[in-house]
Formats: C-alpha cells, sequence, structure tokens
C-alpha cells in the first residue's frame, strides 16, 4: 500500500514539473507613441524641422496600441493611414487617423498585423509617407529572469516541486531500507 501511495505522489509531482516546465505567461501587450508632423512638400518628421520623405521609420509589436499625436506644419488638413496592402488607397479596414490640421490630434489603434508597411497621408500617398514595422511577439526573456528564461515565481514553483520529489525519493529509499533489514 505504501509503494502505491509514494508511485502516485511521484507520478503527481513529475505532472506538476512537467506543467510548470511547459507554462508561458501570455505577453502583454505594450503602448507606443509617436509624434509626427506633416507637410506636404516635404513629408513626415519627428519635429516641424526634420521632416522628409519617406518619413521616419516607426514599429511596433503585434498587439501594441499604437497612439500617434498628428499635426500639419503646412497648414492642410491631412489624414494618416496605415496602408497595409501598399495599394496607395485606403482601405476600410486600414487603420485611419481623423483629420488632423496645425492642431494637433492624438489617435490611436491596435498594432494587429504582423509586417512591414508604409504609413501615408490620405490627401498625398505618394509623397507623404514612411515605413511601419509591426514585429511578432518575441521571446525575450522578461526583467528578472534566469537565463533559461524562467522567471522567478516559476523557478520558486520548480524549487518546491523538485524538493519534493526528492523528499519522496529519500523517504521511499529509507523505507526499502528498513523492510530489507527486517527481513535479514
Amino acid at each position: 500500500m505504501r509503494n502505491r501511495i509514494e508511485r502516485i505522489l511521484l507520478v503527481t509531482a513529475v505532472f506538476a514539473l512537467v506543467g510548470a516546465l511547459a507554462w508561458t505567461p501570455p505577453a502583454a501587450a505594450g503602448n507606443v507613441t509617436f509624434t509626427l508632423y506633416g507637410d506636404n512638400n516635404n513629408g513626415w518628421g519627428f519635429t516641424a524641422s526634420t521632416e522628409t520623405t519617406p518619413g521616419p521609420a516607426l514599429s511596433a509589436t503585434v498587439g501594441d496600441n499604437v497612439t500617434l499625436v498628428l499635426r500639419s506644419t503646412d497648414g492642410n488638413t491631412y489624414r494618416w493611414y496605415l496602408d497595409v496592402n501598399n495599394d496607395s488607397t485606403r482601405q476600410g479596414t486600414e487603420p485611419r487617423s481623423p483629420n488632423f490640421g496645425t492642431n494637433a490630434v492624438t489617435w490611436n489603434f491596435t498594432a494587429n498585423t504582423v509586417g512591414t508597411f508604409r504609413y501615408r497621408a490620405q490627401s498625398n500617398p505618394a509623397a507623404m509617407w514612411g515605413m511601419f514595422t509591426v514585429s511578432n511577439v518575441t521571446t525575450q526573456p522578461p526583467p528578472g529572469s534566469t537565463p533559461f528564461r524562467l522567471d522567478t515565481s516559476l523557478m520558486i514553483v520548480l524549487g518546491v516541486v523538485l524538493g519534493f520529489v526528492a523528499i519522496l525519493v529519500i523517504a521511499g529509499a529509507m523505507s526499502r531500507k528498513k523492510q530489507h533489514e527486517k527481513k535479514a
């Protein structure tokens, strides 16, 4: 009977260990913010004096909340959009800002398609554009993790499970030794 309980506990401990090793915490979406200045003749820039075509490269990770602070420096009204299919025409599913002019507009969207796309001004997509890259979630170790990419709480769980298994092994060996001594 005792060997049966030890086996059940050992199997449970092994399943707990495997489950702990297989568990991966979900990646949290981030928040990224860009301020862009637009000019029909010069393109896009992070400041009013650095506008170029192409505009500055922007990047986010899939699932990120992207906030854009948009402002026109030439007095014209624009709409920023992400040209996912690169046809220079805004499609209904492509993220598009509200109209903005010399007064800044803050607008956000979720980066939900992985790839590298052009962002454009809807009124002048050939002259006002830049590149926007949306990357997959990386498997970089989180801050405070171990070289094996296990966070601290997971290491504690693993330590407890391994300690429990070690106690079971020692208790089983001692029990067998006592049984062997009684027979001898």
